[in-house]
């Protein structure tokens, strides 16, 4: 079932989850998460060129089969207008469990890649190890999945790989070689 979070909800949730929320209004950049010692493997998922909705959505499909629960937060703004049902003016977020991964990831394949950033979702678990950023940039970009567990970069990327998707593996060096 899709429901929907306030803003102290989800502050709670990225404590929990290890991952750091800033909102700066007065440079426009709205919310951004990220890990505080940066990702451990950013895997970029190249979604250029004419891609079907079915693609996307398996892509989607793939990425969220690695936890239960997932939040989707927009950039700006409640996701009020995302199509969610209720989910009220001070709800920032919605998260999906686990039977409604499919119904998320859909909603992705389904989401025209905006043309501006004012209209980015935020997609992670709610037991953190993953940001993703839905961008404007992504048809151009590709999508970064950061990831905090290699066992999680090994399994998404053989999933990835199976698809036939286009990608790039960056990796932090733990300690100098």
């Amino acid at each position: 079932m899709t429901v929907a979070i306030g803003s102290r909800e989800l502050s709670r949730i990225l404590k929990q989850a290890g991952i750091r929320m800033s909102v700066d209004s007065s440079a426009g950049a709205g919310r951004t998460f990220a890990f505080p010692d940066g990702p451990t493997r950013t895997v970029t998922v190249w979604m250029g060129g004419p891609t079907s909705q079915r693609f996307v959505a398996e892509v989607g499909s793939r990425l969220l089969a690695l936890h239960e629960t997932w939040l989707l937060v927009p950039r700006f703004d409640q996701p009020a207008g995302l199509g969610f049902g209720d989910t009220g003016k001070k709800q920032v977020a919605v998260r999906f469990d686990a039977d409604d991964r499919p119904a998320l990831a859909t909603y992705l394949s389904t989401y025209r890649f905006p043309q501006a950033f004012y209209s980015d979702l935020w997609i992670f678990p709610a037991d953190g190890g993953i940001a993703v950023l839905w961008s404007h940039h992504a048809q151009s970009d590709g999508i970064d999945v950061e990831l905090q567990s290699t066992a999680e970069t090994g399994s998404l990327l053989v999933a990835l790989n199976e698809l036939g998707v286009q990608l790039q593996l960056f990796s932090r060096l733990e300690r100098p070689l």
